[in-house]
């Protein structure tokens, strides 16, 4: 027995595989008509015996269980089998575990190679003890045997930068990204240490390209800004409406006055003119950036034309600057279909830009707009001899919030701004620049009809019925234009600017038509309105709203749900008559 399991041993120095292992015990135990039953957690193994007759040797453990024939020799034996059935159950049990640690290693090795990033392990000596697929396509090597991490990534010794002594000092997970100036990528390298007894027995690394996520976060974070700027931009507009209602309609009144001299009442037209301007600009605009242009706000424009009106009062703040402005236009009417402030607001911010860039480069300069035809496309060229734009700036230029120009002289919205009012025209922008030398900006369209659709407007016939009317509107100015106006139409007209005090009118007195500002700092107009028709509800439909907000999702679902008429500030005198003819259709 003792040259038997002697020749065991021998036989099983040679072993390497798992299988092998098993069928070098079967054939031992078949050799000397034995049985074994083997049973770990997870596993099993047995070679059956057949004899009727037998005794059984089991393992210190339990595990391994042999079985033999009942013969004479059995005591003898006993001892050298004792041994042997202790010597299997440790080397099964080492086996069980170190397939499993294979098995373990290879699925390891498996799921880290399908992985798109690299990822690989170090010792505490910088050896490379472990490297997936996209490491070695990486460091450029088929084999990570002898070689040191820093030997592979770095071409020699280990550089001062590395973080690896830092994550063995430390003891803590050590983050870091750097750019590929290479590659142009963005990447980001974690080192994890594998600790073992308060030391680090092993570092694992991965290295992920970042390049699409810091895009991402930089999107994500313009687009916060943009929405923050839009609602801070709505609020603005709210309150620069309403003095711009009292503006352009106490001007109008003034202008309709007949006791008033010529020329003060071609002033006040003109006042009523800048006010409106103003006015449709903040529409124009606000509305564009909360949803794009509406049909309704689109109409056929002549380019040279719109030109010439920003020319007519930027030329002189150009040409302070020492610089030479010029327009060259298309001898023929170039027209296109859209909104004609938003295209003088591009021409307007392509204007300063060339202004800034020729100061900051701090001498003379010229700028040229240009206007021509080829086939259907329409274009508009702005030339200036500023600074120019570096060629790794050229990407970015149009980007929100991006500016060359020094803290507090851009907010880095007029070309983001320039370039979404072409697009929303249907239309493209470009540019060539050269550092020192200066830039040329060209706008294509399309163009439209040679001759607008001309929409002849019938004068309305009024209904000349006196009403009683009452407004209210936290703004005073307003509330004073509103009052004139209507009273100059021949109505009554009460006025309340705490919409606390709204019901004091209301319940004293019976009124034809109520107005209402929507945002009231004490209290909304729709919450008014609401408590009016429960007490009122013959009030249902002779209400409306004005309000200063533009464009504001709120208003619109509210108003939508409500189904009352809404009039957006500024009012001019013009609007105070429709505004009557509506009320008196319902």
């Amino acid at each position: 027995m003792s040259n038997l399991l002697s020749s065991f041993l021998n036989k099983f120095t040679e072993v390497s595989k798992w299988k092998e292992f098993l069928e070098l015990v079967s054939d031992f135990l078949n050799k000397e008509n034995m049985g074994i039953k083997v049973k770990l957690k997870g596993f099993s193994f047995e070679v059956p015996f057949i004899y009727p007759e037998y005794k059984v040797i089991k393992s210190k453990n339990g595990i391994v269980e042999i079985y033999l024939k009942r013969d004479p020799d059995y005591d003898r034996k006993r001892k050298d089998l004792k041994i042997f059935v202790n010597f299997l159950e440790k080397v099964f049990k080492f086996m069980v575990s170190y397939n499993k640690e294979v098995e373990n290693y290879n699925l390891m090795n498996l799921v880290l190679n399908t992985l798109p990033f690299p990822v690989f392990i170090i010792d505490t000596n910088f050896n490379l003890i472990f490297a997936n697929k996209k490491t070695l396509s990486l460091l450029k090597t088929s084999s990570i045997k002898t070689k040191k991490y820093y030997e592979l990534a770095h071409g020699g010794d280990i550089p001062s930068f590395c973080l690896l002594e830092e994550v063995l000092r430390e003891k803590r997970v050590i983050k870091k990204n750097y750019y590929d100036w290479e590659t142009k990528r963005y990447f980001e390298i974690v080192h994890y240490p594998v600790m073992k007894n308060d030391k680090v027995e092993k570092i694992i690394c991965t290295l992920q390209d970042i390049t699409d996520v810091l895009e991402n976060q930089k999107t994500l974070e313009m687009t916060s800004r943009m929405v923050f700027l839009g609602e801070m931009v709505s609020a603005f507009a709210h309150e620069i409406n309403n003095p711009i209602s009292a503006i352009s309609g106490l001007s109008e009144l003034i202008s309709i006055e007949e006791s008033i001299p010529e020329k003060i009442r071609e002033y006040a037209i003109n006042i009523k003119k800048a006010a409106e301007r103003s006015s449709q600009i903040i529409r124009s605009i606000l509305s564009f950036a909360r949803e794009g242009l509406k049909d309704k706000e689109k109409n056929i424009f002549e380019i040279n034309e719109s030109i010439r009106e920003i020319l007519s009062f930027m030329s002189v703040f150009i040409e302070k600057e020492g610089i030479k402005l010029e327009f060259i236009p298309n001898d023929d009417f170039l027209y296109i279909y859209g909104n004609k402030n938003l295209f003088q607001q591009v021409i307007l911010n392509l204007l300063l830009n060339s202004r800034d860039a020729i100061v900051e480069k701090g001498e003379k300069g010229n700028i040229w707009i240009r206007t021509y035809k080829e086939g259907e496309d329409i274009f508009v060229e702005v030339e200036d001899t500023g600074k120019g734009i570096p060629p790794e700036l050229k990407n970015e230029i149009f980007l929100p919030f991006f500016t060359t120009k020094r803290p507090g002289k851009g907010t880095g919205l007029g070309l983001t701004l320039v370039k979404k009012i072409v697009e929303d025209h249907e239309g493209e922008i470009s540019f060539d620049s050269q550092v020192g030398k200066g830039t040329v900006f060209k706008i294509k369209f399309k163009e439209f009809e040679k001759k607008p659709i001309q929409v002849q407007y019938r004068e309305k016939e009024f209904n000349k019925k006196s009403y009683r009317i009452l407004i209210c509107d936290d703004e005073k100015i307003v509330l004073e234009f509103l009052k004139a106006g209507f009273e100059a139409l021949g109505h009554k007209v009460d006025i309340v600017q705490n919409p606390l005090n709204f019901f004091d009118f209301v319940n004293n007195y019976k009124y034809d038509f109520i107005i209402l500002d929507f945002y009231m700092p004490l209290k909304r107009g729709d919450e008014l309105y609401e408590e009016l028709i429960s007490k009122y509800p013959e009030y249902q439909d002779k209400v409306s709203f004005i309000t200063g907000f533009i464009a504001d999702e709120e208003i619109e679902k509210k108003i939508k749900k409500l189904g009352v008429p809404i009039y957006f500030k500024p009012l001019t005198y013009a609007d105070l008559p429709i505004i009557i003819s509506q009320f008196e259709k319902i």
